[in-house]
């Protein structure tokens, strides 16, 4: 997952990048969007992945034997 973050990341900064050069205003923003969109993606990975190291991982019930048998 820390491999997705990171692409995930460097696609932002990838697109803020293009936006910076961009001289349209509505491309700028849309490569913006997408940056922003990115990041978001990141954040929830982000958060998700530390909130899974803090939950602890619930077993399944071990089937136990039938006692009316």
């Amino acid at each position: 997952m820390r491999e997705r973050i990171a692409h995930f990341w460097e696609l932002a900064a990838q697109f803020r990048q293009w936006a910076e050069s961009e001289t349209v205003l509505e491309t700028r923003d849309g490569l913006l969007d997408m940056a922003r969109q990115y990041e978001r993606l990141a954040l929830e990975l982000q958060a998700n992945a530390a909130t899974a190291k803090d939950v602890p991982r619930v077993q399944p019930m071990q089937a136990s034997p039938d006692r009316n048998g």
